[in-house]
């Protein structure tokens, strides 16, 4: 009896070392591999905004959008925004779209960037280019697709949707808590908070709206006081379409966190960047 209580506690011990092990391994090690390919993502797009821009007569803007933020880091303007070069872009006469091609999947197009979530002694405020409002952890490159491979990656497109600053409502997902967590914080963006999304074709500056004046589903099963966010099922597919007309965008991830009995979600409209003007030509301004 002692031989078998003694094997039993040496393999219990070790099934639970073995357990802590992969419960690391998920919550940290993932990380490691997102990282590596966050870093290998950063230089290729790089050279493909240089290729398209070149291609189509555009031009680097980034740095010369400027995005002028209160105390509380909520939008207050954005300055410069339009993005195209030259003659090419006439915000008061062009009347057709900036288009964009998809990639393939599993292709980095785009980069994220969150001003807001940094802590309050970094929160950068008054007039500040786009392009420096960049913290550790506020900042991804994001991937077409939203399969799991994808999802390891990087925060990724969903493909059936719209690409960022084009008419509609872009979808992007991302984990919450494994492979980097780039989507852990959500729940802290608040009504008025900006989001600059980058592609080849410029800069592209959205702000989070308030769902509760927007949103009119049964199926929300909590919203934000601070009017950031909202939680739904799943299986709540209506949220890929855009709640209103112009150019909307829409970030999901898992919700509560280390759980994914439901998804949160964050909407933003669209505020400035190339295509704004023309989409907004008829709709009013966001």
């Amino acid at each position: 009896m002692r031989t078998l209580f003694r094997s039993v506690g040496w393999t219990m011990i070790w099934s639970g070392l073995f357990l802590f092990a992969f419960l690391g391994y998920q919550l940290w090690g993932t990380g490691v591999r997102t990282d590596l390919a966050q870093a290998a993502a950063e230089d290729d797009l790089a050279d493909q905004f240089e290729l398209v821009r070149a291609e189509d007569g555009l031009e680097d803007t980034t740095a010369a959008v400027e995005i002028v933020l209160d105390d509380d880091g909520k939008v207050v303007e954005v300055i410069g925004s339009e993005g195209v070069a030259g003659s090419a872009f006439d915000p008061n006469s062009r009347q057709i779209l900036l288009d964009e091609e998809a990639v393939a999947e599993n292709t980095s197009f785009a980069t994220i960037r969150f001003p807001t979530l940094v802590t309050r002694d970094e929160l950068v405020t008054g007039r500040v280019e786009a392009g420096a409002i960049e913290t550790e952890g506020t900042s991804w490159v994001v991937f077409e697709g939203t399969s799991r491979r994808t999802l390891k990656l990087g925060p990724g497109h969903m493909i059936d949707t719209p690409l960022p600053g084009q008419p509609g409502n872009a979808v992007i997902s991302g984990h919450r808590t494994t492979y980097s967590a780039p989507f852990n914080r959500l729940d802290e963006l608040e009504e008025g908070d900006p989001i600059i999304v980058e592609t080849a074709i410029g800069t592209h500056v959205y702000v989070v709206r308030d769902p509760g004046t927007i949103i009119d589903n049964t199926s929300v099963l909590a919203m934000d006081d601070e009017g950031g966010w909202f939680a739904v099922r799943p299986t709540a597919l209506w949220v890929k379409d855009a709640p209103a007309e112009g150019a909307w965008l829409t970030l999901t991830t898992c919700h509560p966190e280390y759980s994914a009995r439901q998804r949160l979600i964050v909407v933003a409209e669209l505020v400035a960047g190339p295509n704004h003007a023309v989409i907004y030509k008829d709709v009013g301004d966001a």
